[in-house]
């Protein structure tokens, strides 16, 4: 069983490690290394309460992490970006559809309208992830996909 908890400061090594996993950089906006201080920087500003960027750990028994699922409500007016990363071992066994499942649940309680998605074209695992899920394709730019799921769907 797959649950998500809120990121904590005490993640912030596995969480750095698994973000500059070569698969994971491949698929993200920033595709070189995220260095320390960028990487401490970027978890502050998740710690915050209220803040518009959120972080959760996705954890199996005994609290193990297998990856995490993030927003950012930053100029996503009503709604929230979303990303998420399942670490090696544990990908292409449903957990990233769960994981997207809790973070709609997530967005649902808090209010949001919709969820968006930007997907490498080359992604395909990622993209049948999200579209399985409810997402749909809303526009593709270069090598960019979006996808946007409405919540109250």
């Amino acid at each position: 069983m797959v649950t998500l908890r809120p990121a904590r400061s005490a993640d912030a090594a596995w969480l750095l490690a698994l973000r500059n996993e070569p698969a994971v950089r491949q698929a993200s906006t920033t595709i070189r290394r995220v260095g320390r201080a960028a990487h401490a920087r970027w978890m502050a500003r998740c710690m915050v309460p209220d803040s518009p960027r959120r972080c959760w750990l996705a954890v199996i028994e005994q609290g193990q992490r297998i990856g995490y699922a993030r927003w950012d409500r930053a100029g996503c007016q009503g709604g929230a970006v979303v990303s998420i990363a399942v670490a090696p071992g544990f990908r292409g066994c449903g957990a990233g559809r769960r994981m997207l499942g809790m973070l709609w649940r997530q967005a649902r309680r808090r209010g949001l309208c919709r969820l968006e998605a930007n997907i490498r074209t080359g992604n395909i695992a990622s993209l049948i992830c999200f579209l399985k899920i409810g997402y749909r394709i809303t526009g593709a730019t270069g090598e960019w996909v979006r996808l946007v799921r409405e919540v109250g769907k």
